[in-house]
C-alpha cells in the first residue's frame, strides 16, 4: 500500500488541484473584467473577520479554562504547609529562585530528571552542616521514596489537566514518532505544496491567514502549558525533598522501625502499636500520678500497667481498642544528678511533655535547671524536632487557705493568673493550664487541659515521625549484621544454582 500511495498520491493531488487552479484563474479574470474588485475586497474583509471570531473565542476559552486549572495547582504548590518549621520555609525560599532559573532556559522534557536531581541536591545542602559535601547527601532509599511520592502526586496533576492522558500509550507514541520520522519530510513537502496552491483562491487565502493566526495563538499557549507543567513538577520535587529532610516525610510502616524508647516501653507492658509518647516531669510531690489518673478517667481509656522496675511507670491508654497514647510517669526531680540524667534521656525521646508544677511551691531552681538542659539539647540538635512542652500548674486550690477554695471568686482568679505568669516567665513555656483535682470537690479546668492536649496532638505526632526517622538513619550494628547475613544467603543461593 505504501508503494501504491507513493505512485498514485501525487497524481491524485494534481488531478484535484488542476480544476481548482483553473477555476481560480477564471475568478481573477472575472473580478477585473467585470469590475468586481471593490465587492471582492469587502467580501474578503468580512470573511476574514468571520474567520477571526472563532479563533478569538477559542483562545479566550482555552486561556480561561485550561491554564487557570494549572495556575491553581501552581499556587497550591507555592504555599508552604502549616507543619513546616521556620528552617523548612527558609530552605523553600532559598531553593525557589534556583527553580525559576532552571525554567528560564525553556528546558526540554528529557532534561527534567536531571533538574529534579539538582533540586534534591540543593535541598540536601540546606540541611547539611557542611554544604560542600552535601551534593549527594541522601540515601538510595530516600531517593526512591522521593521519586515514589513525586510520581504519585504528579500523576494526579496530569489526570486533572491533560485530556485523554489515560488512553495515551507509550508504545503508540513511540510508533507515531517513528512514522513521523520516516514519512514526516515527504508529508511536509506535500502539505507545503498544497498550502502554496491555496494562495490562488480567495478561500485559500482566508484559510491560510486563519491557520497562521491560530498556530501563533495555540502554539504559544501549548508552550506555556508545558512550561507550567514542568514548573509544577519541579515544585513537587522541592516540597517532597523538604518534607524528607525536615522530618515530615511519611514513610511506609515497614520502612520506619520502632523507636528505641518505644522498645523500652514494650518491655514494661504488652506489645501494642506505637502511640503518642507523653512524659510527665516535675518535682517530687507535684502530683504527676494524680494527673495520670485524671487523664485516663477523663478520656475514658482502658489503662494497663506493669510494675515498674526502673522507677519509670508506663500506662498504655487504649480508646475503643486502639492505643491512643503511652503516659510515662517519671520520678520527680530531687537534685540527684544520676536521676536527672535518666529523666533527661526519657524526655528527649518523648513526643509531648506534661510539665507538672505545684502551684503553691515557688521554688523552681530544679525545674529551671532541667529546662536549661532541654534548651541546650535543642541548640545542639537543630535537625531534631523538640518534644512539645505543655505546662500544668497543679493544685491551684492550695493557693488559698483550706476551705476557702472558690474558682469563681475574682480575687482567686487574679491569684491564679499571677502564679501562671510567674511560672511562664521562669520556664519559658508557651502554654500552662491551671488545674485542681481536690478529692471531695469538683475538679477544676480538666476540660481545658484535654482540649489543649487534643490541639497539640498532631504536633506531637510530627515530633514522633521526626524522631523515628532520625533513629532509622543512625547506624545500627544489629541491623547491618542482618543485612550482611541476608546478602550472603542470597549469594550462596545463586552459587548453588
Amino acid at each position: 500500500m505504501t508503494r501504491l500511495l507513493e505512485r498514485t498520491l501525487p497524481l491524485l493531488l494534481i488531478a484535484a488541484l488542476a480544476p481548482l487552479l483553473a477555476l481560480a484563474g477564471f475568478g481573477v479574470y472575472a473580478v477585473f473584467h467585470f469590475g468586481y474588485l471593490l465587492p471582492f475586497v469587502v467580501v474578503l474583509v468580512v470573511l476574514l473577520l468571520m474567520g477571526l471570531l472563532p479563533w478569538w473565542v477559542l483562545k479566550r476559552r482555552v486561556r480561561t479554562q485550561a491554564v487557570p486549572a494549572l495556575d491553581v495547582a501552581l499556587e497550591q504548590s507555592l504555599e508552604t504547609p502549616s507543619y513546616w518549621t521556620e528552617r523548612d520555609r527558609q530552605a523553600h525560599a532559598a531553593v525557589l529562585p534556583h527553580v525559576q532559573q532552571m525554567l528560564a532556559v525553556q528546558p526540554e522534557w528529557p532534561a527534567l530528571p536531571d533538574l529534579g536531581l539538582e533540586v534534591l541536591r540543593l535541598v540536601a545542602a540546606r540541611y547539611s552542616d557542611n554544604p560542600d559535601t552535601a551534593a549527594w547527601a541522601f540515601t538510595p532509599i530516600e531517593f526512591l521514596a522521593i521519586a515514589e511520592q513525586v510520581s504519585r502526586r504528579y500523576r494526579e496533576v496530569l489526570k486533572a489537566n491533560v485530556p485523554m492522558i489515560e488512553r495515551m500509550k507509550i508504545s503508540s507514541l513511540m510508533t507515531l514518532g517513528e512514522r513521523v520520522e520516516r514519512y514526516g519530510p515527504w508529508l511536509m513537502n506535500a502539505y507545503n505544496l498544497y498550502r502554496k496552491a491555496r494562495w490562488f483562491s480567495p478561500q485559500g487565502v482566508l484559510a491560510e491567514l486563519r491557520g497562521h493566526l491560530s498556530d501563533k495563538a495555540l502554539g504559544g499557549l501549548s508552550d506555556e502549558f508545558q512550561l507550567r507543567l514542568k514548573h509544577l513538577l519541579l515544585l513537587e520535587v522541592l516540597q517532597v525533598a523538604i518534607d524528607l529532610y525536615g522530618g515530615h516525610f511519611r514513610f511506609d510502616d515497614a520502612d520506619l522501625p520502632r523507636s528505641d524508647a518505644s522498645d523500652e516501653d514494650r518491655e514494661r507492658m504488652a506489645a501494642a502499636p506505637e502511640a503518642l509518647r507523653v512524659c510527665l516531669i516535675g518535682q517530687v510531690g507535684a502530683g504527676k500520678s494524680t494527673l495520670v489518673n485524671v487523664l485516663t478517667a477523663s478520656i475514658r481509656a482502658e489503662v494497663s500497667a506493669l510494675p515498674a522496675t526502673d522507677k519509670v511507670q508506663v500506662y498504655a491508654c487504649s480508646v475503643d481498642g486502639e492505643e491512643a497514647m503511652n503516659l510515662v510517669d517519671l520520678p520527680g526531680l530531687n537534685g540527684d544528678g544520676k536521676l536527672e540524667k535518666k529523666l533527661f534521656e526519657q524526655v528527649i525521646d518523648c513526643d509531648l511533655v506534661l510539665w507538672v508544677l505545684k502551684a503553691n511551691q515557688p521554688a523552681r531552681a530544679l525545674d529551671q535547671h532541667f529546662r536549661g538542659l532541654i534548651e541546650a539539647w535543642e541548640s545542639a540538635n537543630n535537625d531534631r524536632k523538640p518534644p512539645v512542652l505543655v505546662g500544668v500548674m497543679n493544685q491551684v486550690d492550695r493557693l488559698v487557705p483550706p476551705g476557702a477554695w472558690n474558682p469563681e471568686d475574682p480575687a482567686q482568679a487574679k491569684l491564679i493568673k499571677q502564679a501562671l505568669d510567674y511560672n511562664r516567665e521562669l520556664l519559658d513555656l508557651d502554654h500552662i493550664v491551671p488545674l485542681a483535682v481536690p478529692e471531695e470537690q469538683p475538679h477544676f479546668n480538666v476540660p481545658a487541659l484535654l482540649a489543649l492536649l487534643q490541639e497539640r496532638y498532631e504536633e506531637g505526632l510530627n515530633v514522633q515521625l521526626n524522631r523515628r526517622r532520625q533513629e532509622a538513619g543512625e547506624f545500627s550494628a544489629s541491623r547491618e549484621i542482618k543485612r550482611v547475613r541476608h546478602a550472603a544467603a542470597s549469594l550462596f543461593s545463586l552459587i548453588q544454582r
